[in-house]
């Protein structure tokens, strides 16, 4: 394992620089800061969520690291926030956000009364529009670029990798599964069920699930040669005929109120990205960071070990506006040879960008909204006589 440089540790950058070039960036990390701590608090009421909220942070933040600092992956490149770690590389607000958006897609389901199998669906397709929100609108805006001609991620929606966007997925609803079942059979002193969230969290989003990965994923997209859309379609269709399954068959349904704080967090983070994307102009963004590294458009290297090949650099004829949502347009030359530190230009959203983070922001809504509804069980035989 050959991992980026990861000092300084601790990177700091004037907030005054950072809304004078990436205003919304700004914006962004203080809203998501700031929805983290609330909904940080409403974890710390019970162990019950602070077990989620900790085995939310540590399968997350794992991955995360794991896909920023390993030199054979290396594939995604943050900006650079007001505090941002290991080696100018991962913003502290990104890595805190999982306890924002993966324990309120792990949380809200709970209270709706659901089967393991029913709840681990809606918090997958309840994670994959919520990050699915970020992801499309923080590459916009350039808070984050994704490497150009990785294989893996050559299937996009909205210039964000398809192949991301199933992950978010499938790893919430393995880490919905694992904490359901590990809660209900074991019984661990307070402080010791709390931490072991660091273990079970891990082990549901690097470990269960590769299991939809080998699959659906990788029979499809990596050995079929389908779109990555198709994978992502059948996981999304089955999850959502498995929640409707239940909901068709329950003989009542009422208001759950059990998580409603969660649902009000979760709904100002969405709306914040749509005041966003209203009222921000990405035209007007200069992002200097790590990007992927510039060079010859003809130079290839290998990646994940040996498994794939791809372009090494980045340069000028293989920048796809549409895809890429940046250009070289503001800056007076181009970056210097193997450069992976330079700047790039915000482009305006093309029209056909609209209409699919409408869908996003529509879908991620509503999932929210089904959330704070409860089935009811019929009563069994015995209750009945």
């Amino acid at each position: 394992m050959v991992l980026h440089n990861i000092l300084p540790l601790v990177s700091w950058r004037s907030p005054a620089d950072v809304w004078a070039h990436e205003p919304t960036f700004l914006v962004a990390e203080i809203v998501c800061s700031a929805l983290t701590l609330l909904m940080l608090r409403h974890a710390l009421r019970t162990a019950e969520h602070a077990f989620v909220a900790v085995a939310c942070f540590f399968g997350g933040a794992l991955i995360e690291l794991f896909t920023i600092l390993e030199t054979e992956i290396g594939n995604f490149y943050h900006s650079q926030a007001t505090v941002t770690l290991f080696g100018h590389r991962e913003p502290l607000y990104m890595l805190l956000s999982y306890i924002l958006i993966q324990y309120a897609s792990v949380i809200l389901p709970r209270g709706m009364g659901l089967s393991v199998l029913g709840e681990s669906c809606i918090a997958g397709l309840l994670s994959t529009f919520l990050f699915g929100v970020l992801d499309a609108v923080g590459l916009k805006f350039l808070w984050w670029t994704w490497h150009a001609a990785d294989p893996l991620y050559a299937d996009r929606n909205l210039g964000v990798p398809i192949a991301s966007s199933f992950w978010i997925m499938v790893s919430t609803a393995s880490l919905t599964a694992v904490l359901r079942r590990y809660g209900g059979a074991v019984r661990l002193p307070r402080a010791l069920y709390v931490l072991s969230g660091a273990v079970m969290g891990p082990f549901a989003t690097l470990g269960v699930m590769n299991i939809p990965f080998l699959v659906i994923y990788h029979p499809l997209v990596t050995w079929g040669g389908y779109h990555a859309g198709w994978a992502l379609s059948i996981v999304r269709g089955i999850s959502l005929v498995m929640v409707l399954r239940e909901f068709a068959r329950a003989p009542r349904i009422t208001m759950a109120v059990e998580y409603v704080s969660v649902a009000l967090l979760t709904l100002t983070f969405v709306l914040s990205m749509v005041t966003i994307t209203l009222f921000g102009d990405p035209s007007t963004i200069v992002r200097t960071s790590y990007s992927q590294p510039f060079g010859p458009c003809d130079t290839t290297e290998s990646c994940f070990w040996g498994g794939f090949t791809r372009r090494k650099f980045v340069c000028p004829d293989t920048i796809d506006p549409e895809r890429d949502h940046y250009s070289l347009a503001c800056v007076s030359d181009v970056p210097t040879l193997g450069a992976d530190w330079y700047t790039v230009c915000g482009v305006p959203a093309a029209a056909t960008w609209w209409p699919g983070v409408t869908y996003l922001f529509a879908g991620a809504i509503g999932l929210v909204l089904l959330s704070l509804l409860h089935i009811h069980a019929a009563p069994s035989a015995a209750k009945t006589k």
